[in-house]
Formats: structure tokens, C-alpha cells, sequence
């Protein structure tokens, strides 16, 4: 439904859409129970339900030109008209989605039928943007296509990608000491953060229990520091503190900086996953990947150049890519750099 409420907004916020959408179902016609002075507003023919096929949507609305209170028209949508926009959007969309769709796309006939009768359809820039509209459902109608039949992984993949982060499936169990960094950068005494915890990581070599020597950190000698972690994925840890999955168990870390603070472990235990038991999460991670690739190879150019005498000064590659405008190898130009250029 979700879905649905979406593409509907984004149908009602396009001019182009919304007039187009107009013209492919249901044509609006005279409504007999409204009297004889009830007419189309566009001329054009009624359109007749399929043989055997009901209307499933009929949208009685006024089509005049406000003088005549009696003045209606209506626009019936059979079942395979329906059907095939349901077809488009979402193949599986729930009976609450499908009547979502149905009262916003009675609200789009009406508006697309009365943008007619104004001849709203015949003007420029209606059809610019029914152009831009068109790109923007073919943009569309790609993504779904290569999302549908993603590239295939095969055994070898699979088994490559495992070979090479078998870190990340990995579950272990941790005791750690976390010696935070001070606003200023040292602590007392002039001791940094990192020197502070080397110091705390050779008194738990020699045995000192961790959450005593975790204890003593926070300067808190009554409450029960939290130093067991997990079981939990490795992948779970900081980038950073990920070497600690390494250790053998009962073995201690180095002094592991987080940015936040220093970090000591110990390895309690670990378990690895095997290939079997990840193998179809690995294959759906890959397929995920090489879609999103293949979507970004399909919509980003290789290069852009964009006029800086009509476009303005054109924003670095970085800021470009933060608001989201694909402009690799971005080169401008000017128009005297091109007059200067044909002589």
C-alpha cells in the first residue's frame, strides 16, 4: 500500500502524467440520469466494456463549465484496464492498496478529462514534460527489469566471497574494557587515553579481572560494569576493533583505538559458520550488489560536461555527488571557450 500511495502521488504531481493518464482509460461519457443537456466535455466517443467484462470503477463527475448544476459526465474503467495498471505498479498489491489506487486514480481521470476540455493537453509545455514524464517511467521500468532478473552467482562466487570475509561469519563472545578518550585528549596526569589503556591491558595480561580493572576505569568502585559481550556477529564490532575475532580464545588484544576511546578484548569463544549455513545469504548479499552495480553503471555518465555560461559555476565533484547530481569527470565549458574553439 505503501507503494502504491507513492507512485499515486508522484502520478497526481506530474502535469504530463496526470493528462496522459487521462486519455488511456475511460473515456469520459454523458450520464443519461442527469438529464439532456449532459455531454462530454472532450468529444470524444464513449468507449465500450469489453464483451463479457464489467466496469469495476465509475466515476460520475461534473464536466461543465460551472453554469449548469446538472451538467455530468462519467468515465468507466473496465476490469483488464484496471488490471493492467495494478499489472504496472505492483503485480501484488494488497485489496487496500488496489482501492487507494482506485480513488486516486478517479481523482487523475477527472483532473486529466478537465485539462482536456481546457485544451491544458495542447500546450507546450504539456508536452515537454509528457517527453520528461516518458523518460522518467523508461528510467523506471529499467530498475524494476534488472532488479527482477538480477545477475547470476554462481557455486564459484559464492564460495570465492566466503573465502575472503570469513570474518563476517563469525560469532564470538568478548569481554572488553573501554577506556574513553577525555574531551581534552588526556586524563589525569597528563595521560592520554591510549596510555591509560596500555597501562590497564598489562595489569589483564597478568590476570587483573576485567571488569575490576573496567570498574576502576569509570571511577566507580560500587556499580558492575557490563564487559561480556555477545554471543555476536564479529561484523557487529567497529571496523576497527574487528582483529580482536582473531585472537584464540583467553588471548588479549592489543590496545584497539575506537575514535570514541581506546578498547581492550579478550576472545571467550568463537564460532564460525560454515559454508552450508550462509551459503544462500552469501548468493541474495551478491545478487543485491551486482543489482545495484548494474543499476549505477546504467544511469551515471561517464563523463558531463555542462556550460558554465548557462549552468553558473559548477560545484565540486564531492558536493555534487552529496546532493546527488552523477557528475564524474564533470568538465565545463563556456561559450566563448566554444566560439574560440569552431574558429
Amino acid at each position: 500500500m505503501y507503494r502504491c500511495a507513492v507512485l499515486c502521488f508522484a502520478l497526481i504531481s506530474s502535469p504530463a502524467a496526470l493528462l496522459a493518464q487521462g486519455g488511456q482509460v475511460g473515456h469520459p461519457q454523458h450520464d443519461p440520469h442527469m438529464g439532456s443537456n449532459a455531454r462530454a466535455v472532450d468529444g470524444s466517443s464513449s468507449k465500450s466494456t469489453p464483451t463479457g467484462e464489467s466496469n469495476v470503477l465509475t466515476v460520475r463527475y461534473h464536466c461543465g463549465n460551472g453554469n449548469a448544476a446538472s451538467d455530468s459526465c462519467t468515465i468507466n474503467v473496465s476490469k483488464s484496464e484496471f488490471d493492467a495498471l495494478v499489472q504496472a505498479i505492483d503485480p501484488k498489491m494488497s485489496a487496500d492498496g488496489r482501492q487507494s489506487l482506485a480513488s486516486e486514480y478517479a481523482r487523475l481521470l477527472i483532473m486529466a478529462a478537465e485539462a482536456r476540455r481546457r485544451q491544458i493537453d495542447k500546450s507546450a509545455d504539456a508536452e515537454t514534460l509528457e517527453k520528461f514524464s516518458g523518460l522518467q517511467v523508461l528510467a523506471a521500468q529499467l530498475v524494476r527489469e534488472i532488479t527482477a532478473h538480477p545477475p547470476a552467482v554462481s557455486q564459484v562466487d559464492v564460495e570465492r566471497y566466503f573465502s575472503e570475509h570469513q570474518r563476517d561469519y563469525q560469532e564470538v563472545v568478548l569481554s572488553r574494557i573501554l577506556v574513553p578518550s577525555e574531551a581534552n585528549g588526556t586524563a589525569q596526569n597528563g595521560a592520554s587515553a591510549a596510555q591509560r589503556a596500555a597501562a590497564i591491558r598489562a595489569r589483564a595480561v597478568k590476570g587483573e579481572d576485567f571488569a575490576l580493572l573496567q570498574r576502576e576505569v569509570n571511577g566507580d568502585l560500587d556499580a558492575a560494569p557490563k564487559v561480556r559481550m555477545g554471543p555476536m556477529p564479529c561484523q557487529s564490532l567497529p571496523e576497527s576493533h574487528r582483529p580482536a575475532c582473531d585472537l584464540r580464545p583467553g588471548e588479549i588484544s592489543p590496545v584497539l583505538d575506537g575514535g570514541s576511546g581506546c578498547a581492550i578484548y579478550r576472545l571467550e569463544s568463537r564460532h564460525d559458520w560454515k559454508l552450508d549455513e550462509v551459503r544462500d545469504q552469501i548468493r541474495t548479499k551478491l545478487e543485491r550488489e551486482r543489482v545495484q552495480q548494474e543499476i549505477h553503471e546504467a544511469r551515471t555518465p561517464v563523463a558531463l560536461e555542462l556550460d558554465q555560461g548557462y549552468f553558473g559555476n559548477l560545484p565540486k565533484p564531492d558536493v555534487a555527488e552529496h546532493h546527488g547530481m552523477q557528475m564524474p569527470a564533470a568538465k565545463s565549458t563556456s561559450a566563448a571557450e566554444e566560439t574560440h574553439h569552431h574558429h
